[in-house]
């Protein structure tokens, strides 16, 4: 994965797991555990950090992301500017 394709990955995860605690999470607990290795992933470079993690329990998702750039946490409009 290439940086452009991370930071565009990790926008579009953004906004499309924004809202999963209200999803209904697989039954088994097997498929929870594909779900999670699925969409968890991160990224990694000299510069910048992005970790995306999905969390499945018996009743909720949990979605948490962080990105950091020089070192420094930051938020994800930063991330957006990198873009362009």
């Amino acid at each position: 994965m290439t940086r452009i394709e991370a930071i565009e990955r990790f926008i579009s995860d953004s906004k499309r797991f924004k809202n999963t605690y209200f999803w209904n999470p697989p039954l088994s607990a097997k498929a929870r555990r594909c779900e999670e290795k699925r969409n968890s992933w991160r990224y990694e470079d000299e510069e910048i950090t992005l970790r995306v993690d999905i969390t499945c329990t018996c009743n909720n998702y949990y979605f948490s992301k962080e990105a950091y750039i020089g070192g420094k946490r930051v938020t994800i409009r930063e991330v957006k500017k990198l873009l362009t």
